[in-house]
């Protein structure tokens, strides 16, 4: 998130309420697919108690098809983005999650 700039130093990270990473989802950590999968659905319902924010109402960018996969199957807008978060891939996410 702070890699994309809305202006001059101020980045989608300034904007944020809340962010959830599960840590052992580092793309250094060598674990299976669906471990993986598992583990993001795991963060994602953690994320959903801790805000009361229902899964229609979230948004999720990840580099993992199946994870994205998973997410939307809990009702999350999952948008990919194999190369990284980018101001692009963060307007094509809005504008899906705003169709949804």
């Amino acid at each position: 998130l702070h890699a994309v700039q809305v202006s001059q130093g101020v980045s989608l990270f300034d904007f944020a309420d809340m962010i959830a990473a599960a840590p052992a989802l580092s793309p250094d950590t060598k674990v299976s697919g669906t471990l993986r999968s598992v583990l993001m659905q795991s963060a994602m319902n953690a994320l959903q108690r801790a805000s009361k924010v229902k899964f229609a109402g979230m948004l999720f960018f990840g580099a993992e098809a199946r994870v994205c996969r998973d997410l939307e199957h809990l009702g999350v807008t999952a948008h990919r983005v194999p190369y990284g978060l980018d101001a692009r891939a963060w307007q094509l996410g809005i504008a899906r999650f705003s169709e949804s």
